[in-house]
């Protein structure tokens, strides 16, 4: 009889979700051109899966990519803010967040 392997079970089963490590965009502290393209490979599918779940397909098409672009722009004046500062920090922003920005911003728009 094989081995159980309760870590494995508890990451795939549903409540596995707890111990799923958040995907993350890192901005250095003295980066003063952020791009939410420097990001992970898997953060803008992530914030594009999360943004689906909350607000399903009620984005116009085009809609989505110009919210996520105006969110970017937002992260990349805070970042620009943050490094001419005189105490740079590094930000890190979750994909949660990021999602959470965009569809604040959409919703206000409605």
């Amino acid at each position: 009889m094989a081995k159980f392997n309760y870590k494995k079970w508890i990451t795939e089963n549903k409540y596995g979700k707890l111990l799923k490590e958040e995907i993350t965009w890192d901005i250095d502290a003295y980066d003063d051109s952020a791009d939410v393209s420097d990001a992970s490979d898997d953060f803008l599918p992530e914030v594009k899966r999360l943004i689906q779940l909350e607000i399903g397909d009620e984005m116009v098409d085009g809609e989505l990519e110009e919210y996520i672009e105006a969110t970017n722009d937002y992260y990349y004046r805070m970042a620009r803010k943050n490094s001419k500062g005189s105490d740079p920090e590094n930000i890190s922003i979750t994909a949660k967040a990021f999602a959470d920005n965009v569809i604040e911003n959409w919703e206000e728009d409605q």
